[in-house]
């Protein structure tokens, strides 16, 4: 993925200092160049993690001749998800910290300067051209997915050089969870998983049909929301996915159009044809239960599938080690959404998608499911074409990427003030994290999680991915060839201008919603935002949001 430059012309507005700090007392600790002082935001993940790789980082040679009076306090922490952020914008007084690994987005105040006229983020280019030590001619930014690496760009208002100031600390994985000893047991063991949204449902009425409950998930927290991206970049292709997050055309004109992109109305359809409260495929409590009590739900076996994030088993530690089920449970392979065929070459109907029959919709999905067969096999073209008749090349290319989409959780980053004393420290200690030795640390002390850097866990240390669990082990098995597309909080159009997947919030409360009078349809969601930003005021309040952003 190549990540497209907008130029912006806004003025910066200087921000004074504010002072953000812990409540109650704490150990002074150290403020020089020995010493690194570090934050970590405590949610999905914890923080065992960073302790993990302090320990070892101190264990480097290059690390013991470079710093031989290195001061590495206990890092401190959180769950307040703006804390890192508002505590960079800050200064040397107020705050001490030299790294801070946070859990929100702080793309928005990259710009922003002190009543002196300097930036509080360090520039970190020099970090991404620094070859990985051990490593030979390979550089940090080298060794980095190439995905992540363009997410982690950035563009300063007034300018069009890209540089960085962070770095993504994690590549979590969000999919869809399944049982795998109950499935079996209800369905066989020689099952197979669906390689299609209507082959999902399907997998739900057999489920249903045998008294189980086919899902579970909490309406508040969204985590349906984001398979439904998913979606939505598999129908559209990662570039047109791209230009809906940058408000451009294919010539990088920007346009209001990209709200009617039939990618993100045929992703609602889809979600909606799902979860909607008249299928009865969701557990009684999708509405009532908090998100960590649905999670305690699912490793009862009282549903068989359940969208989550590759910090499951890390947030629900206590509970497996309670589990007296053992359950199987692991990530399919997400589904790729059936009307994507709508967007490809062998759709010969002149009516739209939806509107077409269950028959002939199984006509196509048979098809589609077919070359997916071929793409989980690692097959060709040539291989697909025996599958399908008459398929395109452009066709296969579709359901090739699509396959391979994966939602990567955004915002988990970490940041180095550009005051701080212990920068250089901060530097060595990311750098550290590009390692090999920085990657299996990481990974053994997460139970399995990836970093944003290129990694065979399979291959290069079979023993460390043989003690993974089958969860980890199935989701390193999608990640391996997974593309991770544009994230949106890296564009301008959304850290200033307030630009979101869409108006309505969590879009699965509107289909899960036992009284009818509280839902909305996938129609109504998006139709709502064409109406806003291209209807109302004469495009009025598009022409607003590219001027909060510096567009025009």
């Amino acid at each position: 993925m190549k990540k497209k430059v907008l130029a912006t012309m806004l003025a910066l507005s200087v921000i004074a200092p504010t002072a953000i700090g812990f409540t109650g007392c704490k150990k002074k600790v150290a403020d020089d160049e020995n010493t690194l002082q570090i934050f970590v935001s405590n949610f999905g993940y914890g923080t065992d993690w960073v302790d993990a790789l302090i320990t070892e980082f101190k264990k480097q040679d290059w690390v013991t001749e470079k710093y031989p009076n290195l001061n590495i306090p206990t890092p401190d922490k959180n769950s307040e998800r703006t804390f890192p952020a508002d505590r960079m914008i800050t200064d040397g007084k107020t705050n001490t910290y030299d790294l801070l690994f946070a859990c929100d987005s702080a793309t928005a105040n990259y710009d922003k300067k002190d009543g002196s006229g300097n930036l509080y983020f360090e520039d970190l280019s020099d970090l991404y051209a620094t070859k990985v030590p051990g490593e030979g001619e390979v550089t940090f930014a080298q060794k980095m997915d190439d995905n992540i690496l363009s997410n982690m760009q950035y563009t300063p208002r007034g300018s069009t050089k890209q540089t960085y100031y962070s770095m993504q600390w994690v590549n979590g994985y969000m999919g869809l969870l399944y049982n795998k000893t109950l499935v079996e047991k209800e369905l066989g063991a020689d099952y197979v998983l669906p390689k299609t949204t209507i082959q999902l449902e399907g997998m739900a009425k057999d489920l249903k049909a045998k008294g189980e409950t086919p899902f579970i998930s909490s309406s508040k927290a969204g985590y349906w929301s984001q398979i439904s991206y998913t979606w939505w970049v598999q129908y559209e292709g990662t570039e047109k996915y791209e230009d809906y997050w940058l408000g451009v055309d294919a010539n990088d004109e920007t346009t209001s159009n990209n709200f009617k992109q039939l990618g993100r109305l045929r992703s609602l359809e889809t979600l909606e044809g799902l979860i909607h409260e008249s299928k009865g495929y969701n557990h009684d409590e999708v509405n009532t239960a908090e998100f960590t009590e649905a999670q305690s739900l699912y490793l009862l076996g009282e549903a068989m599938m359940m969208p989550n994030g590759d910090w499951f088993e890390q947030e629900m530690r206590s509970n497996y080690e309670e589990d007296k089920n053992h359950y199987d449970i692991r990530f399919m392979q997400l589904p790729v959404m059936s009307a994507i065929v709508e967007n490809m070459d062998l759709y010969t109907h002149e009516k739209a998608y939806s509107a077409l029959t269950d028959a002939e919709k199984n006509t196509y999905d048979a098809k589609l499911a077919a070359i997916i067969a071929v793409v989980d096999a690692d097959g060709t073209y040539q291989d697909a074409q025996a599958a399908v008749a008459g398929l395109t090349e452009k066709d296969f290319k579709k359901v090739n990427e699509a396959r391979r989409v994966v939602y990567s959780v955004e915002n988990h980053e970490g940041y180095i003030p550009a005051y701080a004393t212990g920068k250089e420290i901060a530097k060595d200690f990311l750098l550290f994290m590009a390692t090999d030795k920085g990657i299996e640390t990481f990974m053994r002390a997460t139970n399995g999680a990836s970093t944003a850097f290129e990694y065979d866990v399979q291959t290069k240390s079979p023993d460390l991915y043989a003690n993974f669990s089958t969860l980890q082990q199935s989701r390193a098995a999608i990640a391996k060839k997974g593309i991770v597309p544009f994230q949106a909080t890296t564009s301008p159009l959304v850290y200033w201008g307030g630009l979101s997947y869409y108006l309505d919030g969590a879009l699965e409360s509107y289909f899960t919603r036992q009284n009818a009078n509280d839902r909305k349809s996938a129609k109504e969601i998006y139709d709502n935002d064409i109406d806003y930003y291209i209807v109302k005021n004469n495009g009025g309040y598009w022409g607003e949001l590219l001027t909060r952003a510096g567009i025009q």
